[in-house]
């Protein structure tokens, strides 16, 4: 497993530059799938973190995402109890961001949602994210989800 690298199991090492916690219990856990345990452990996150909003803003969840699962996957969303939604956004050359339904992670693909062309995002914030916090949210799948912890920093 390479570091700083959360798999689809919990795995946090000593140093791990981010906080990223797969909320499990015995380890593929509550991860609500029709989805087997062989693809669970082939996706894995790095880079998670939310960025800092007051409340009533938005609030964009940056991550990175590898599908070494052997099958496409499809990203249809992120939530959490902070936000009242949360959307997937594209950036598209005449139109600017525009919201989309999803995003295809095709096997053995990388998709970097901390760039600028391609994000998530939580939106009307309930309550201020502050440098430090710790935010639950859920990561949604075509078939399941992915409930994980990240710290709110730029």
């Amino acid at each position: 497993m390479r570091p700083n690298v959360i798999k689809g199991i919990p795995a946090l090492r000593a140093g791990l530059a981010i906080l990223a916690v797969l909320a499990s219990s015995g380890g593929f856990g509550q991860a609500n799938a029709d989805i087997s345990k062989d693809v669970f452990d082939a996706i894995y996150l790095e880079q998670l973190a939310v960025e800092p909003a007051t409340q009533g803003a938005s609030a964009r969840v940056k991550f990175a995402i590898e599908n070494e699962s052997g099958q496409p996957l499809t990203l249809t969303g992120v939530s959490s109890d902070t936000a009242s939604s949360g959307a997937l956004r594209l950036r598209f050359p005449v139109d600017g961001m525009r919201p989309v339904p999803e995003l295809a992670i095709l096997d053995r693909e990388r998709l970097d949602l901390g760039t600028s062309h391609v994000e998530a995002v939580l939106l009307d914030v309930r309550e201020q994210i502050v440098h430090g916090d710790t935010v639950h949210l859920t990561l949604h799948f075509r078939g399941f989800t992915i409930p994980v912890v990240a710290h709110a920093h730029l």
